[in-house]
């Protein structure tokens, strides 16, 4: 192990850590407790606070690290991250703005378009920062068209994506009676932009300093690090930013969303934290094509674009490295909602000289992007009354893992797919019958329900450890068996609500499981040795 002192630097975490020579169990227990940066053939570099890096050294993995200190920096670099509380010159978005005048242009872009713009209060962080969505829309019917989420800079050093996100913002506005594909957004998506998700960290030094940014929060923890994880449900003490987020996501039924970052080129989509063939991705081929078109479009800029990973451009998560409690995984299991990781560039703290050309790269694909949301199917669910149906929208023997999605509280449903395929589409809701309808994608489907008896039709694993636990079912029975006592069983919805908890003291356990709603449940069982999870699927 190398051990120095770094005495200038543009982090401002507790250490910088070097792997070489890696192997992949060693990329795998490296993310697992540092916040990963980067990732190539050559080396690891990751990040830690004083809790993570003392975890770390316990693996006996070889590295080197840096103690960072971030007292000196260089005119240079000040200029570079150089910030201006005069709105009309944050206008010019060849500058950052301090967090006063980022506050500013949303107000202002809200009272100059007021009939179409909206500002929601996502929530606060650690040091009462204002997390905000600025909303966009101007069609004529809100709940008959697609949400969809962008955010960015969640790593407060990142902050690339910040700027085009306020330059988004404007572009939309301003040339939505001139620019078709601003106008077919404008008019046919509800759409909300978070430009920055961890204030405390972009502006950690002052709230007109970008130079002394850090990638975690005032708690000194990686938000992206701290979404409720897959198979591990049971996790409550979220950062503030983070549980706000979280809630924002539930009171909306986004379609679409993506998270923008920097240090690398690269669109990601999940899984993070799973290889595919410990947990498969049903719409993986509509994830490579709205990638593919993401890059596709940015090339014709610059060919040589999005490269830092792999010549593709993108990547299936797990694949480039495992990150577990990410928002990605979070918003695509927990919320049905596609989303995408877009790396913008690989220079965290972009000078400000170059904010111009990431724009140009970038807002075509960023349209096409947004767009995405209006492909697939589309439709209503209702029941005889007209009344609208909280139901679930499923492909059978083609979704699984979470892909299928629920209407909201209007009865109405969005599905990105694929063009131009041939698909069976079935509504399950509470006490009503199933009703299919055969589709070619485009299409939109209204589906009226009849009351009907429920059954339950599958269960199915969640990845887990090994374990001797069983858990099936049998007889309109829920079965948990064990060669060890079993000393806990919960049953757990999929928003986190504690719907059963049992201690057995045996080894075995019958539930039945005729009151319980439709929808994904997770069980929770526990020996004296192992824990399993399980997901059973409550259908109609």
């Amino acid at each position: 192990m190398v051990f120095s002192v770094l005495p200038l630097t543009l982090h401002a975490q507790d250490y910088k850590i070097v792997i070489e020579n890696y192997s992949k169990s060693d990329l795998e227990k490296a993310s697992s407790t540092l916040s990963i940066d980067k990732v190539s053939p050559e080396k690891i570099v990751a990040f830690a606070n004083e809790r993570e890096f003392s975890t770390f050294k316990e693996l006996k993995i070889p590295f080197s690290a840096e103690k960072i200190r971030h007292d000196r920096l260089s005119k240079k670099i000040n200029d570079a991250l150089k910030t201006s509380d005069d709105l009309e010159e944050i206008r010019h978005f060849d500058i950052y703005p301090s967090y006063q005048s980022y506050l500013d242009f949303l107000e202002y872009y809200n009272a100059e378009y007021h009939e179409i713009t909206d500002i929601e209060e996502i929530g606060s962080s650690v040091e009462n920062r204002k997390l905000l969505a600025f909303k966009i829309f101007g069609g004529k019917n809100e709940i008959l068209c697609p949400k969809v989420f962008l955010t960015s800079s969640m790593h407060g050093d990142e902050v690339c994506g910040f700027v085009l996100m306020l330059r988004l913002i404007d572009f939309l506005l301003t040339n939505k009676d001139t620019n078709e594909k601003a106008k077919k957004i404008v008019e046919n998506i509800v759409l909300y932009i978070n430009p920055l998700a961890n204030p405390d960290g972009t502006y950690s030094n002052s709230e007109g300093d970008l130079s002394r940014s850090k990638r975690y929060n005032a708690n000194n923890e990686d938000l992206n690090r701290d979404f409720q994880s897959i198979g591990s449900i049971d996790k409550t003490n979220f950062q503030p930013e983070t549980a706000a987020m979280q809630e924002f996501s539930k009171k909306h039924n986004f379609t679409l969303s993506a998270n923008f970052h920097a240090g690398d080129e690269v669109v990601n989509f999940p899984w993070d934290s799973f290889y595919e063939n410990e947990f498969e991705l049903p719409d993986k081929e509509w994830f490579i094509e709205v990638s593919k078109q993401y890059v596709d479009s940015a090339r014709v800029t610059d060919k040589n674009y999005l490269k830092s990973v792999n010549n593709e451009g993108y990547v299936f998560g797990s694949e480039w490295y495992k990150v577990s409690g990410g928002r990605q995984d979070y918003m695509m299991y927990f919320r049905r909602c596609r989303e995408f990781t877009i790396e913008f560039s690989n220079s965290k703290l972009l000078d400000r000289e170059s904010l111009e050309e990431y724009w140009q790269k970038n807002y075509v694909s960023l349209l096409n992007f947004i767009m995405s949301a209006l492909e697939g199917f589309k439709g209503s669910v209702k029941n005889e009354n007209g009344e609208p149906i909280k139901a679930q929208i499923v492909i059978p023997y083609y979704d699984k893992n979470n892909s299928s999605v629920f209407t909201d509280e209007n009865g109405i449903f969005f599905r990105p797919f694929l063009k131009d395929k041939k698909i069976n589409v079935c509504a399950f809701a509470d006490n009503y019958k199933t009703e299919c309808q055969e589709i070619t994608t485009p299409d939109e489907i209204n589906f009226v329900l009849q009351k009907g008896k429920n059954n339950i039709v599958s269960v199915e694993k969640i990845p887990t450890q090994n374990s001797k636990i069983r858990i099936f079912y049998l007889d309109e029975i829920l079965k948990i068996e064990s060669q060890d006592i079993l000393k806990s069983v919960k049953i757990i919805s999929s928003d986190g609500k504690v719907m059963l908890e049992k201690n057995p003291n045996d080894f075995t356990l019958n539930l039945p499981l005729h009151n319980y709603k439709c929808g994904i449940y997770v069980v929770k069982a526990e020996d004296s040795f192992t824990t399993k999870t399980q997901k059973i699927f409550v259908k109609k």
